[in-house]
């Protein structure tokens, strides 16, 4: 058992949601943020997804529990498709969008100079494997980054600390073989980018009989404790492309026992706890990912890529069902005055004149508990009424109508008083680089003049993956080649090999982690020195 050294600290629990129904389970069940996508942009194409008006009201209902939404534009973009982002963002941003997760370069620099006031995530899709690389974001309004899922929990700890940006990682779910956003193993097989949001899984498919590329499930549960204690931001469950019986499952229990250690409980996992996340969608087992290993065979599947259990679809009763803030009211009906109504809940409070006024009795007059017993009916509404006072002076009538209104005046103005605080001024937007549709990127060269352009020669670089090959560009007409630093390395580095007044060019690892900077022989930076000092 573990007893948390820090009672204050608190951890995000951040749910996906892939569709509305989705949404509400992971309210429901203890999210304190949502991430989802809309029908375009996001890296889960295949999933429901929410409409813009579902949208809009599921911020709504967020800010109203003092939860978040995030929205998912984690698509590699075009230049023509950049039009679009302004008005996929403007209305979501007005009302409160809490954030968005980007992988796209391009995309960012756009968001941070129109949305200036909208939290940047750097998706996992970015493949962010060093402090350096953090770093260099923040230039981009970046305030979070969704590191690659290969790091450890001690590169996790230093991106933080050497960067100060808040870190999203992932916690449970579905694991890629390769690194998120370097993949492009479902683009070759069958056309469908993971980069563009249609990642066919062809790596849960068998190979020579065996399920060599299919990763078991990553549960980290057991670990909870370490990793709060190593200061990420927040907890992410994977899972956009499932069912909100399994948003549910799995949010409930993470809920359970991040708020046990945070409440200075014991830490101990309860075995039926194991039982039922193994029964919602796993592969073959799990595994706590990256965090303590850096490969191991036990993370493979073999045996099969499928789910060996599944998740009943919504199944269970009231799952989706959306939480309710208790209320306190006050009600003030005296004689010949407007109805004074005052509403307090979510910390916030509200007072109001309301367009009733109440009538002298006739026959029966109106009773405190009448009051009550009307104003309590708060169903159809975020908010559950249960503390009332009523201050009512004799002789008085309010028809049943009328005392609905009251209340609903109440909370009307209790739930746009909560809400102003998220809804951003259109002023906020910087329309200077805004970009509509209709609008395009033009070229800095000037056109028209085709007999010019033809007659520019174009310059051939070759890309070698070996020294033979390297050998044979170098005695070509090829005006420059394409290098790997570790054939650089081992040739250029070590004298053996003259360029012949060609252009070289080091094509760096896709992924370059911590120790590829500063600690392996294949010192990034000691290449590219070595690299500036050869003439031309």
């Amino acid at each position: 058992m573990q007893e948390m050294p820090n009672a204050q600290r608190h951890t995000e629990l951040l749910a996906p949601a892939g569709s509305y129904e989705c949404f509400k389970a992971a309210m429901n069940a203890g999210a304190d943020a949502v991430y989802l996508g809309l029908d375009r942009f996001g890296a889960r194409a295949g999933a429901v997804n929410l409409s813009g008006e579902e949208l809009k009201e599921a911020l709504d209902i967020a800010h109203i529990f003092g939860r978040k939404i995030y929205l998912t534009v984690n698509t590699l973009f075009r230049d023509d498709e950049i039009d679009e982002l302004y008005d996929l963002l403007y209305e979501h941003y007005i009302n409160g969008l809490d954030g968005v997760i980007v992988q796209d370069i391009g995309v960012m620099s756009y968001i941070s100079r129109t949305f200036p006031d909208l939290p940047i995530h750097v998706s996992t899709q970015a493949a962010v494997t060093s402090s350096k690389a953090a770093a260099l974001l923040r230039q981009f309004g970046v305030t979070r980054i969704v590191p690659a899922r290969e790091l450890s929990i001690d590169e996790i700890r230093k991106l933080k600390e050497e960067t100060g940006l808040e870190t999203e990682c992932f916690i449970h779910g579905a694991m890629c073989y390769s690194y998120s956003g370097k993949c492009l193993l479902s683009s070759f097989i069958g056309g469908r980018s993971g980069n563009r949001g249609r990642c066919a899984q062809p790596c849960r498919l068998p190979y020579d009989g065996k399920h060599l590329l299919s990763l078991r499930d990553m549960c980290t549960l057991d670990i909870l404790p370490e990793l709060i204690d190593a200061g990420i931001s927040s907890f992410k469950i994977e899972g956009r492309m499932k069912s909100s019986a399994y948003v549910y499952g799995v949010t409930s229990i993470y809920r359970k026992y991040m708020d046990m250690y945070r409440n200075g409980q014991p830490f101990h996992v309860e075995d039926a706890d194991r039982r039922q996340l193994i029964s919602l969608y796993t592969r073959s087992g799990n595994c706590e990912g990256y965090y303590h290993c850096h490969n191991d065979r036990k993370m493979i599947t073999l045996g099969s890529g499928s789910y060996t259990s599944d998740a009943s679809e919504d199944n269970d009763a009231g799952i989706c069902d959306l939480p309710r803030i208790g209320v306190k009211m006050k009600c003030r009906i005296c004689a010949g005055k407007n109805v004074i109504i005052s509403a307090e809940g979510a910390d916030t409070k509200v007072e109001i004149s309301t367009d009733i006024i109440p009538e002298a009795a006739v026959n029966r007059a109106l009773s405190t508990a009448d009051v009550i017993k009307q104003l309590k009916r708060s169903g159809g509404t975020s908010f559950d009424v249960k503390d009332i006072s009523v201050e009512l002076d004799d002789g008085l009538f309010i028809a049943n109508g009328s005392l609905n209104s009251i209340r609903r005046q109440g909370l009307d103005a209790l739930n746009k008083k909560i809400l102003e605080k998220y809804r951003r001024d259109v002023n906020d937007i910087n329309r200077n680089n805004a970009t509509r549709p209709g609008s395009s990127y033009q070229s800095d060269m000037p056109r028209g003049n085709r007999a010019a352009e033809d007659m520019i020669k174009p310059e051939v670089n070759a890309a070698v993956i070996n020294a033979s090959q390297l050998a044979c560009i170098l005695r070509s007409e090829a005006d420059g080649v394409i290098i790997p630093a570790s054939l650089f390395d081992r040739t250029f580095i070590a004298g053996r090999m003259d360029a012949n007044d060609k252009k070289i060019y080091i094509r760096l690892p896709y992924v370059i982690r911590e120790e590829g900077l500063f600690n392996s022989s294949d010192n990034i930076g000691r290449i590219i020195k070595k690299a500036s000092e050869i003439p031309g």
